[in-house]
């Protein structure tokens, strides 16, 4: 044989054997990219089944190369590409539902905040009011959402508003023009002289005229409930005059949009 060709053939096969220590290049890329999806805690929470399953392709794609198979590397190496792929898509949805969720926590905690801030308002102007009506005349309830109009409203034994109750009507029916989600029980108590009967009918009458003074001054019916409880649930003693006084009134129930009401328990009548 030539010692030419000789020589050739020998340092092809030099040639051949340094460069088959060389990893391809996309087999190269495609292990860096799985090795740095590995050590991402949203690959392994997020894209665990397709990130195990480009470290598979990766693993047999290195196979392939170190035992000549160029053709089978190929394969293996573009199955890594897809599921890292599919691993990148699986984090950017988790990104984006994360997003999501953080907006929603953001917009939920700015509504409660706004509501807290309206209910506040509302508690306020509610404290002022009651300040009002009792400059007026009107003994307030210790209840929070109560107002308490007293009989300075109405002439003895009558249902009839008096004049002068005008300006408290006005009062009430402003605070409700402002605050048009709460929704009222107007409720008429008298104190213990007549029959139960009557009194009960007085009552309602009393809550009656009440209920169309505020429909006059703006606020719709379907708003308002009317209740009439008679001489029951007394605030003073119906043994002087003083008290029974006290216990002629009309008490107004303000309650939320969603709010129930609970009609009172019957107390007996002092």
């Amino acid at each position: 044989m030539n010692k030419s060709l000789i020589s050739l053939g020998l340092a092809t096969v030099v040639v051949s054997g340094c460069a088959s220590t060389d990893i391809p290049k996309p087999l190269a890329e495609v292990e860096h990219q799985y090795q740095v999806m590995s050590s991402n805690d949203m690959a392994n929470r997020h894209a665990a089944a397709p990130l195990r399953a480009a470290g598979k392709s990766v693993s047999e794609a290195k196979s392939a190369w170190k035992e000549g198979d160029e053709t089978s590397m190929t394969h293996q190496v573009y199955l890594a590409e897809r599921m890292l792929g599919a691993v990148k898509h699986e984090i950017d949805i988790a990104n984006m539902e994360s997003q999501f969720k953080n907006a929603d926590m953001i917009r939920a905690s700015l509504v409660l905040q706004s509501k807290n801030s309206e209910l506040a308002q509302k508690n306020q102007e509610l404290n002022e009011l009651k300040k009002e009506l009792e400059k007026m005349g009107s003994k307030q309830n210790s209840k929070d959402n109560v107002l308490t109009l007293g009989d300075v409203l109405f002439a003895f034994d009558d249902h009839k508003l008096q004049p002068g109750a005008k300006p408290t009507v006005r009062k009430v029916a402003d605070f409700l023009t402002t605050h048009d989600n709460t929704r009222v029980v107007i409720e008429g108590y008298t104190d213990s002289l007549g029959s139960e009967e009557y009194n009960v009918g007085l009552s309602i009458k009393r809550a009656q005229s009440i209920q169309k003074a505020l429909v006059n001054a703006g606020i719709t019916s379907e708003r308002i409930t009317v209740k009439g409880y008679g001489e029951s649930n007394p605030v003073a003693s119906n043994k002087s005059a003083a008290g029974r006084q006290h216990n002629r009134r009309v008490e107004v129930v303000l309650l939320s949009e969603n709010e129930t009401y609970e009609s009172p328990t019957v107390a007996r009548v002092n």
